[in-house]
């Protein structure tokens, strides 16, 4: 799962937004008290000129280890460049857009097809698919880390949900007003309804619980329950639908029969098909399968493209020929559902490398190398036996009976691929954010809270894109939802059991101002809804940004003004942390 970084990422502006451990589910960032290396050496009486350089980066080196990651990117100004600061700087801002166009990629290119074919293989409406795959998707990584920070210590459970609420505040508000400001749609009336109220009754129970600072074991059960009991009526509702939308069809069927005999069957009966394509090389249509020249819209060879166009190609021929290769792509819009046999070798072989890639690189950055190796050489173990399968059960030219399960494949592939560049995104954005000297407040509030939903916003946007603003506005919802029931119930009951029982968590200030704001702003959602016959648009997406706005100068004036303290001071009784799991 994403492993812990700061509590005030999304959240509430928690003060110790860059320097805390443990709490932000996206992936591991600057440790141990990182302050501002310049400041730090220059306390050194003996600091001038080139000496400072060297006294921030070891600073650096010594203070402000990046524990995941590909890079230390504070190491780049400081250290590697220490003569070309703004360089280094506009360095980083041109990795965090590539980084951004890649994500983009990712989203458009490779989920939302999985994800179409997934929902109607599985016979689900955009709604339904949204509240479960899609949420799922979004929101599994802070459920493992949640569990991951839970067992660490209670103060780690406690930033970490401080954190899954901001990100919850910004997906319900920020992305949902983006989805109905770029594209107008209709709420679907019952599911929304059913959905707001959910949410509601949810974050209302918590209150309650929290106020005496602890969750017990009935208390995290009772979350696992109200989920499950929430999917239960979500699909129970979706079957009931189909079966409904089924019957009208069949009537609609026997009108017809009854009248014109099947002449448009008829026709349909004896189109002429075009002919079997014809065997291709192997390397050839592989070749063709990730060639970078083919992504695009308007990468249609022969035809000129401008300048802006073959920049945005090149920016993202590298990561489309890796994703090709590694990410299974059934797309009905193509011939045979785009089906490639050696492109499908080369996916099952690298797919389950590339999982745990990800896994260790911002998962698990600790483990021991040769760990490290064992799994790597496991997981390259697992692709051949599974190409092994796959080359002998499918043909070149004919996709096999199982091609749904490379869409499944491939949907949990490209949130793994959107996980990734999502946590190198807010190592990146961090760094910068401390380079430039940002207050941890604000820090926390603006480029923390942004990196730390991308990969919501991004895959969301994309649905819309697509087509599928249901589903996008419906996991909006299913994904905050997600985190906050299954993943506060399951680390509290691990909590419970392997840590304290009752497991202690303060409700402090950056937590109630926070759920009080996500309580108002699904009240003004379902209230505006109503009022205006469950039509989304500009002015819906408007008022959802301007209550999260509030929310943001809320927090900073009571930083301004109370301080640091006011923000995680405790509102419930205080329960001291265990000696060995307290932070």
């Amino acid at each position: 799962g994403r492993a812990s970084a700061s509590a005030a990422a999304g959240a509430l502006a928690a003060s110790n937004a860059v320097s805390d451990i443990g709490g932000k589910p996206l992936a591991h960032t600057l440790t141990g008290q990182c302050g501002s290396p310049w400041k730090e050496s220059i306390k050194d009486p003996g600091c001038a000129g080139k000496h400072c350089s060297l006294g921030a980066c070891r600073y650096v080196r010594r203070r402000c280890p990046q524990l995941s990651g590909l890079f230390n990117y504070l190491a780049l100004p400081y250290c590697s460049m220490p003569a070309l600061p703004q360089l280094a700087l506009l360095l980083l801002l041109l990795w965090v857009v590539i980084l951004s166009v890649w994500l983009a990629l990712a989203a458009d290119t490779f989920l939302c097809p999985c994800l179409s074919v997934v929902s109607r293989f599985c016979q689900m409406s955009d709604a339904v698919a949204g509240l479960t795959f899609l949420a799922f998707g979004n929101g599994s990584p802070d459920i493992f880390s949640m569990i991951a920070a839970a067992i660490a210590s209670p103060r780690g459970a406690e930033m970490s949900l401080g954190e899954v609420m901001g990100s919850s505040l910004f997906v319900a508000l920020i992305v949902m007003g983006l989805i109905a400001i770029t594209t107008p749609f209709t709420l679907p009336s019952h599911d929304f309804v059913r959905d707001v109220a959910f949410f509601l009754a949810s974050l209302l129970w918590l209150f309650y619980i929290l106020l005496d600072s602890s969750i017990g074991w009935f208390e995290s059960l009772s979350f696992v329950g109200v989920y499950v009991a929430y999917i239960a009526v979500v699909v129970s509702g979706a079957f009931t639908r189909r079966d409904k939308a089924v019957l009208a069809e069949a009537q609609q069927e026997r009108s017809k029969e009854r009248g014109l005999l099947g002449v448009d069957s008829g026709t349909e009966r004896h189109r002429e098909r075009p002919p079997p394509a014809r065997p291709e090389a192997a390397w050839g249509a592989l070749w063709r399968y990730v060639n970078p020249m083919d992504v695009g819209e308007e990468g249609v060879k022969g035809e000129p493209s401008s300048f802006a166009q073959m920049l945005l190609m090149g920016v993202r021929a590298p990561a489309y020929v890796m994703m090709r290769l590694s990410n299974p792509l059934v797309d009905s819009s193509k011939e045979n559902h785009g089906w490639c046999k050696p492109a499908a070798l080369c996916h099952v072989t690298l797919c389950p490398v590339l999982i745990a890639w990800c896994v260790l690189l911002h998962g698990f950055p600790g483990i021991s190398p040769a760990l490290t190796y064992i799994v790597y050489a496991s997981a390259l173990i697992l692709g051949c036996c599974l190409a092994c399968v796959v080359h002998l059960t499918s043909r070149s030219l004919t996709p096999p009976a199982y091609l749904h399960a490379f869409a499944f494949a491939g949907f949990f592939v490209s949130v793994a691929w959107i996980y990734a560049l999502a946590a190198e995104l807010v190592h990146v954005l961090q760094a910068i954010g401390h380079i430039l000297g940002i207050s941890s407040t604000l820090l926390g509030l603006t480029v923390l809270a942004f990196a730390n939903s991308v990969g919501d916003l991004v895959a969301n946007l994309a649905m819309c894109r697509a087509g599928m603003p249901a589903m996008a506005a419906a996991a909006c919802i299913g994904a905050p939802l997600l985190n906050l029931l299954l993943g506060l119930g399951s680390a509290t009951l691990l909590g419970n059991w392997l840590v304290r029982e009752p497991f202690p968590i303060n409700l402090n200030m950056q937590l109630y101002t926070g759920m009080c704001f996500l309580m108002f702003g699904l009240v003004a959602m379902l209230v505006y809804a109503v009022a205006n016959k469950f039509q989304a648009g500009t002015w819906f997406g408007v008022m959802l940004l301007l209550v999260y706005a509030a929310f943001l100068f809320t927090c900073l004036g009571m930083e301004m003004w109370g301080g640091s303290s006011l923000l995680t001071a405790n509102i419930g009784p205080e329960l001291k942390y265990l000696n060995s799991g307290g932070v």
